[in-house]
C-alpha cells in the first residue's frame, strides 16, 4: 500500500473525515506549525525517509482521530516557512509538494504531500549534527 495525496478539495473532502480518518504511516495530524524548525523538519523526512505520506496542518485529533479543522491564518506563509524549514534544515532536500486547501468556508488546511526519497534525508544542525528519522506506524 501507499500513501494518498491530498491536492484538491475534492481529496480532503474524500480522505479526511472527521470522526473516522485516523493518522497512521502515511497520515499525520497537526493543528499547526509548530515554533521549532528542526521538529517540523523532522516531521518532513519521517515520511520521505519511509514511504512517502501527508503532513495535515490545521487538523486537530483526539487519540490519532481527525476531530476538527483549525484555522491556518495566512497558509501562502505558511507554505513559505515549510519551503524554508526543509531548505535550512533537511539534505538532501526532499520533494514535497505543500497545497493549501479550503476545506470549510474560508478554513484553509496546508496539506504537505511527501513522496519517498531515493536517497536518505537527514535533518542537520549547520551541517555539523546529522539525524535520520523514519515513520514508524503512526509516529517518528
Amino acid at each position: 500500500m501507499s500513501y494518498l495525496t491530498i491536492y484538491s478539495q475534492e481529496d480532503a473532502h474524500a480522505l479526511l473525515i472527521i470522526g473516522q480518518t485516523r493518522e497512521d504511516h502515511w497520515l499525520d495530524f497537526k493543528s499547526a506549525l509548530g515554533k521549532d524548525n528542526a521538529e517540523n523538519a523532522r516531521d518532513i523526512a519521517q515520511f520521505a525517509n519511509a514511504s512517502g505520506g501527508v503532513l495535515i496542518l490545521g487538523a486537530e485529533e483526539n487519540k490519532q482521530v481527525l476531530t476538527g479543522f483549525t484555522l491556518v491564518p495566512d497558509p501562502p506563509s505558511t507554505i513559505t516557512r515549510i519551503d524554508d524549514i526543509v531548505k535550512g534544515h533537511l539534505t538532501p532536500v526532499p520533494v514535497f509538494e505543500p497545497r493549501a486547501i479550503e476545506v470549510e468556508t474560508g478554513k484553509f488546511i496546508v496539506a504537505i504531500n511527501i513522496p519517498p526519497s531515493l536517497p536518505l534525508v537527514a535533518r542537520h544542525e549547520k551541517h555539523e549534527r546529522f539525524e535520520f528519522i523514519t515513520r514508524g506506524h503512526e509516529s517518528k
